[in-house]
């Protein structure tokens, strides 16, 4: 497999942000009466599918009715402020820099991240990677990632066969899907497990020896 667009998720792809967005995704719910862990795991299961819709989908889960306006707007403003708190500690995992620098020569780096636009803009600047994507999506409620990938490949006139997935979600996993984009997974086999993944990773630079060669069977 040699994709013309590679699409990548940011968080916990790119970038080692995951630990701290779990944190403030908690802290933005406190005084609701949830259990940290069960958000935690929410977080990381809808996460990346868009600020609004995260927020909306855990609450409802874990309170069992709908989340009003202030609700919604409340916690939103917390998690942003913890989110920018801890955007000067931000890093790329290993050897992601070189990967991104070296892959952006060959095909189309496309960030498909549900980080909303003017903050992942401030993010890639800050990190010095900006000038890798050829483009880069904001998922939001109305607009998934799979509608992203889709008008990405029509407005580049790229086979759905000939591009590339890696996330690190079951959100990102279920979009490569619904865009019929081929999904590989970062972290833990057992969490893609059943799932469409036909590779699991454990960092995003793993990935660039397999483009050459032949890809391991789908896990599980």
């Amino acid at each position: 497999m040699n994709p013309t667009i590679l699409f990548l998720d940011f968080d916990g792809v790119v970038a080692d942000s995951m630990p701290a967005k779990t944190d403030a995704f908690i802290k933005a719910f406190e005084g609701c009466g949830f259990a940290p862990d069960a958000i935690g795991r929410l977080y990381r299961r809808f996460s990346g599918s868009g600020r609004d819709r995260i927020f909306t989908l855990v609450f409802e889960e874990l309170a069992a009715r709908a989340m009003t306006d202030a609700e919604h707007s409340r916690a939103q403003a917390i998690f942003a402020r913890l989110e920018t708190q801890a955007t000067p500690g931000l890093a790329l995992f290993p050897g992601v820099g070189d990967f991104l620098a070296h892959e952006a020569t060959r095909r189309s780096l496309v960030l498909v991240t549900g980080t909303p636009a003017g903050v992942i803009d401030a993010i890639l600047e800050s990190l010095g990677i900006a000038g890798h994507f050829t483009a880069v999506y904001s998922a939001t409620l109305n607009n998934p990632k799979e509608r992203h990938m889709a008008e990405e490949l029509e407005f580049t006139n790229v086979s759905a066969a000939n591009a590339l997935m890696v996330g690190d979600s079951l959100v990102d996993m279920e979009a490569a899907k619904a865009a019929n984009v081929a999904f590989v997974g970062v972290g833990d086999p057992e969490f893609f497990a059943g799932g469409t993944a036909v590779a699991i990773i454990d960092n995003l630079p793993d990935i660039g020896a397999r483009f050459d060669g032949a890809w391991q069977e789908k896990p599980g």
